[in-house]
């Protein structure tokens, strides 16, 4: 009886083993970047029980689409689908969509965790995904949608939507933006343009004046006296005739 379960259970696993990642042979900065980033997340997948990404549909050096297949042959996503976005400086962000609502915390505090350089602590990030799944049990018919700030700042940033039947299938989909921090570009090694710093000059004009002055044209405006200085009828131009 054993023996019979375990055959079972290999029966089951086979289709999904054999969705391999299949990466691009020519490797591009990026592309190596993402392979390395996705085979961390299946790692903190399998911390909390979460369906490993197990498909590269299409991967470019500015772009990726990625998901999660149960066949060996499926050339597109079959319920959850992860388009992931690229720049000059790396990873920029990726969008999660998918209909399967019960693995998606996993699946976003996975990304999320390795995005934050915490991956073994994956489970710490599985609160506001959780808590998005609810809503929408709760409220199925009900759709919300984030405001999407795609410029990269010091910390990994993630938006959440859903929406019902989007497609007329039938099927309700939950999805995540995910916007990857500058830091992870650094420690990648690759190299971030530094922000420049601006140099403040001051005008003097030679009073005792504290801070002297700063002239509110910037220096750009010309002002010519007519008038000879000193004047002719001053203290100071009798000393001159």
């Amino acid at each position: 009886m054993r023996r019979f379960c375990c055959l079972m259970l290999l029966i089951c696993l086979l289709p999904l083993s054999a969705c391999a990642l299949i990466w691009p042979s020519d490797q591009t900065r990026n592309i190596t970047l993402l392979q390395s980033y996705i085979e961390q997340v299946n790692e903190a997948l399998d911390k909390v029980g979460g369906t490993r990404i197990n498909s590269v549909f299409e991967c470019y050096d500015t772009f990726a689409t990625l998901g999660v297949t149960l066949m060996s042959d499926s050339d597109s996503p079959e319920k959850t689908e992860i388009v992931v976005s690229m720049g000059q400086m790396g990873l920029d962000h990726l969008e999660i969509s998918t209909s399967d609502i019960n693995g998606f915390a996993e699946l976003c505090a996975a990304l999320t965790a390795v995005a934050a350089r915490e991956g073994d602590q994956v489970k710490k990030y599985l609160g506001d995904p959780s808590a998005y799944v609810s809503r929408v049990k709760k409220n199925p018919l009900t759709s919300f949608s984030d405001t999407v700030h795609y410029e990269k700042g010091s910390s990994v940033r993630v938006y959440f939507a859903y929406e019902p039947n989007e497609y007329g299938d039938g099927q309700n989909y939950l999805s995540m933006t995910l916007v990857f921090p500058r830091e992870l570009d650094a420690l990648a090694g690759i190299d971030v343009t530094p922000v420049p710093t601006t140099v403040a000059q001051a005008v003097f004009d030679g009073s005792d004046d504290a801070g002297d002055y700063v002239p509110y044209d910037e220096g750009t405006h010309l002002e010519v006296f007519v008038t000879p200085t000193p004047e002719p009828d001053s203290a100071a131009g009798e000393m001159f005739h």
